[in-house]
């Protein structure tokens, strides 16, 4: 069941794990052809570039980042041409930035994920693990409610099943939670909370039995609004302050729930009790603020403030992915941790699997895999031509393939709405 390896403490932080990085400062008025921009003097999301930097190849690039920036740091070791050797043999305080480790958030004990199988290979399990889970979860209310223990033993191995899939290819599951038919809104929730949960333990590193225990632990999160009034629940309006008040209590009867479960680990109530804690203290139900909140309550808090926000909800309609993590970008410092917010979206990518997105090309497609490595160049089921009508035979289109001589780069020029041209992909791929 649980591995052997004892997981971190709930209070363990994370790493902050160095790659050393060679970057030099260069206001935008000096940057030259050649001179690859490895970092922004701002964050990257909500320009055109690519995550992970750009070459300069001319004046149009340049005046396409000083749009966006005053200054910004470039990598002599990935620069090109005559730029190179001028850019070597700069030394402070010209070189002031040079050799600054540029860090990452990772668990202490970082495993580096590769994806194992394809997209197409991994879907079909996905979909049996997903049913798995949700036949489960539909399973053990009645025991929560009636204070039997949960039968560990097949909760385990259902949310293992979920947990081999995301690390073979979480955008499977991804992709799923986009195309799927709507699930009753407490379970269906639980699912996508844990999928997204496991996939972001994934990207930092976490060993496969913590992972195990982060996707229960999202499966459970929300498991106190089963002692909420239905109506409540079911509420399409906003709430008023009262039922705000009452709304907020899940936290603690989640807590009181689980607490009849002898089996339950404490990285799961860490979660439960602290996923509405913020970094400020603005959050609930204790005030909790800064490292008074563990990495699990934290990471919680991410997942679950994001699919409110491309969740339709009494008080806001959904927002799509791009505009979800745009907002989390606002947030980060005040409400969350700013790396680990980084982190997330560096996860999911600008454009995550499931989006909308309108191409160079003036065709229309929805997102079905992300690149790793570049996260703008994902896999794109191209569903309309330029005209915007349908195509007779989707499409696969790998925007990170070199294209034919002669024939223009294809690039996502913007996201759409959901819903955009009447396209729904479950038509399509499922």
């Amino acid at each position: 069941m649980m591995g052997a390896s004892p997981p971190a403490t709930p209070s363990q932080p994370l790493q902050r794990l160095s790659s050393r990085v060679n970057k030099i400062k260069v206001p935008i008025h000096d940057l030259k052809p050649g001179m690859f921009v490895c970092e922004l003097d701002r964050p990257w999301l909500g320009t055109p570039f690519l995550l992970e930097g750009v070459l300069v190849r001319g004046p149009n690039e340049i005046e396409e980042l000083g749009k966006y920036s005053r200054h910004v740091f470039v990598d002599p070791d990935k620069s090109v041409g005559s730029v190179v050797a001028h850019l070597k043999t700069l030394r402070p305080p010209e070189l002031a930035e040079a050799g600054q480790p540029r860090a990452r958030f990772r668990h202490p004990h970082a495993v580096e994920y590769q994806d194992a199988a394809p997209l197409a290979q991994e879907l079909k399990t996905a979909r049996e693990v997903r049913d798995n889970v949700l036949q489960l979860i539909r399973g053990i209310e009645g025991d929560l409610m009636s204070d039997r223990v949960l039968d560990r033993t097949r909760f385990e191995e259902a949310m293992q099943g979920m947990t081999d899939s995301i690390i073979r290819n979480p955008d499977a599951l991804f992709l799923l939670q986009k195309l799927r038919e709507v699930d009753s809104q407490t379970w269906g929730r639980a699912i996508d909370l844990s999928i997204y949960i496991l996939a972001f333990g994934r990207h930092l590193g976490f060993p496969r039995d913590e992972l195990l225990l982060l996707g229960m632990g999202g499966l459970l999160l929300d498991i106190g609004k089963l002692k909420l009034p239905p109506q409540l629940i079911a509420k399409k309006t906003p709430l008023s302050g009262d039922e705000h008040r009452m709304w907020k209590t899940h936290v603690e009867l989640g807590s009181e729930l689980l607490s009849r479960q002898p089996w339950v680990p404490a990285v799961i109530m860490e979660m439960t009790t602290t996923h509405h804690e913020r970094e400020d203290g603005s959050g609930y139900p204790r005030g909790l603020r800064g490292p008074q909140i563990g990495i699990y309550g934290r990471i919680a808090g991410i997942v679950d403030t994001y699919e409110d926000l491309i969740s339709h909800q009494a008080f806001a309609p959904a927002l799509p992915p791009h505009a979800a993590l745009r907002t989390m970008s606002e947030l980060k410092g005040r409400l969350f941790q700013d790396d680990l917010i980084e982190e997330f979206i560096q996860c999911l990518g600008v454009h995550p699997v499931g989006s909308l997105v309108e191409l160079s090309s003036g065709e229309v497609g929805v997102v079905l895999e992300n690149n790793r490595v570049r996260r703008l160049k994902p896999k794109v089921m191209v569903l309309l031509d330029p005209k915007k009508r349908r195509c007779p035979e989707p499409r696969l289109l790998d925007l990170d393939q070199p294209r034919p001589a002669g024939a223009p780069v294809i690039e996502i020029t913007r996201p759409l709405e959901f819903g955009a041209y009447g396209i729904d992909p479950q038509e399509y791929y499922l």
